[in-house]
């Protein structure tokens, strides 16, 4: 028997044992570990055959080899740090871009943005309200009607959410966003 052929039924054995021990361990199986509890006691054959010794059978049969090996084995060396991606499509950073405009306080214009959600008998209901393209969240805050606030915070960057529950008769929650634009 060739040295390739060999080392191919070596592994196909290693690999037929580890799908098995596999599916013993799904199937709540005990494996043939040794006293440690993470190597596995097997036999393997000048033929290429596999088998696992078992407490029925802890001895390999005439003409087997007594092997063993981990089921966790050792933890590798870290490998060496990749190249740089690309940062462009032509591989390099694009030029910067100009200055905007300078602003002022002048120019600058706040607004609230309103979200509302209806909640059923003894339900929770969360609103959003979120500030629109080009405008910037600075607050927010909680309105309910025959509910009790739970929560109230900025999500997602630019949106606020407020949450309630509802007693007996249901009730609203309602959120508030505080947004603040360039007129």
């Amino acid at each position: 028997m060739t040295r390739f052929r060999r080392a191919g039924l070596i592994a196909t054995g290693f690999t037929a044992a580890a799908i098995g021990c596999g599916l013993a361990l799904a199937a709540g199986v005990a494996l043939p570990f040794t006293g440690d509890g993470n190597t596995i006691a097997g036999c393997y054959s000048a033929g290429g055959a596999l088998k696992l010794r078992t407490a029925s059978e802890p001895t390999c049969p005439k003409g087997y080899l007594p092997i063993e090996w981990n089921a966790t084995g050792p933890r590798g060396a870290q490998g060496p740090q990749g190249p740089t991606g690309p940062m462009g499509a032509t591989g390099a950073a694009g030029p910067e871009g100009p200055q905007g405009p300078a602003g002022t306080i002048a120019s600058l214009r706040s607004f609230e943005v309103w979200g509302s959600k209806g909640i059923g008998v003894w339900g929770t209901g969360t609103a959003r309200a979120e500030c629109p393209a080009g405008s910037l969240l600075t607050g927010g805050g909680i309105y309910t009607v025959d509910s009790t606030p739970i929560g109230s915070e900025p999500r997602d960057g630019n949106a606020w959410e407020a949450t309630a529950d509802a007693g007996i008769f249901g009730g609203q929650v309602q959120a508030i966003a505080m947004c603040l634009t360039t007129s």
